[in-house]
């Protein structure tokens, strides 16, 4: 399964943290894209 992390903050540094909380949190096989 793909995610697709949508961050309408803009900032890159905020999307690298939402990313990696995100595949903290997904299941083994999940593809964060972020």
């Amino acid at each position: 399964m793909d995610i697709l992390v949508v961050n309408p903050n803009t900032t890159a540094s905020m999307t690298e943290k939402i990313g990696e909380a995100a595949r903290g949190a997904a299941s083994a096989g999940t593809r964060i894209i972020a």
